[in-house]
């Protein structure tokens, strides 16, 4: 199975919520607080990420314009 880096990333970040997640781990502020961390910088990553495309996007537009 062929997975791109945006699916693999997307997988990875998955199980590590699952892992770390308040549910599986009742009580375990360590386990929480990770969770946190990792929520957080699933959404970090995914915004750069999306901004990365829209600035190619414009650099190839107006590299066209030239």
């Amino acid at each position: 199975m062929h997975l791109n880096f945006m699916e693999k990333t997307k997988l990875a970040y998955r199980d590590l919520s699952r892992k770390f997640h308040p549910d599986k781990n009742p009580g375990d502020k360590e386990a929480e607080k990770k969770f946190v961390e990792i929520a957080a910088g699933r959404l970090s990553f995914f915004f750069l990420f999306i901004l990365r495309i829209i600035f190619i996007s414009l650099f190839s537009q107006q590299l066209m314009m030239c």
